[in-house]
């Protein structure tokens, strides 16, 4: 929701870019991955937007880019977004439920990079999605970790805790308080969910 408001065109002076680009690969010692942006979670159309938004060109130009990944040359391991074109809201048909010809491309191109998860929040939720869960909004090869909750009233926000192994990922939802509310560990080759 950075996109609104005074600072809106000063967005990329603040938060991580490459340039002024919000979706790009990165490296971090041998992991490789891809950040991605949705842009706003409505129509472009929305009241709330004022006129101003055109975030389906902006989508497009990241599917030519997700596109122009060489996955013989750059293999990333997850990718990493506010939304996941897996599932960019809870429930299907809602004004939220926007680009699914777009996003089903993105998810096609995840597959060809073969990504072994994705990282996203935006439904305030803890819990992981697995490839093709029933939940999901259009299929997906990889497992979908959501990671940041409110809870109590909103009193409690939970976050996630990973570690990385060469063939797992341990994914562990934790409180303020760093307690453990629940684990849970990936295969990575499978996708599957191992407990």
């Amino acid at each position: 929701h950075d996109t609104r408001g005074t600072a809106a065109e000063k967005y990329t002076d603040h938060l991580t870019s490459d340039g002024k680009k919000t979706y790009y690969t990165f490296k971090v010692g041998n992991i490789r991955g891809i950040m991605l942006d949705c842009g706003e979670d409505k129509p472009d159309e929305s009241i709330e937007y004022g006129g101003t938004n055109d975030f389906h060109s902006f989508r497009m130009r990241e599917t030519e880019f997700l596109k122009g990944i060489n996955h013989k040359k750059f293999k990333p391991l997850f990718a990493v977004g506010h939304v996941c074109p897996a599932q960019n809201t809870a429930k299907k048909g809602s004004k939220f439920d926007i680009e699914d010809e777009v996003y089903r491309e993105w998810n096609e191109e995840l597959k060809r990079l073969g990504i072994k998860f994705y990282l996203m929040g935006h439904v305030h939720k803890a819990y992981i999605l697995k490839k093709n869960d029933e939940r999901s909004l259009r299929p997906h090869s990889y497992p979908v970790i959501v990671g940041s909750a409110r809870a109590n009233c909103d009193s409690e926000f939970y976050g996630t805790a990973m570690t990385l192994t060469k063939n797992t990922l341990t994914v562990s939802f934790t409180n303020f308080k760093k307690e453990v509310r629940e684990t849970h560990i990936i295969d990575l080759e499978s996708g599957e969910i191992l407990e």
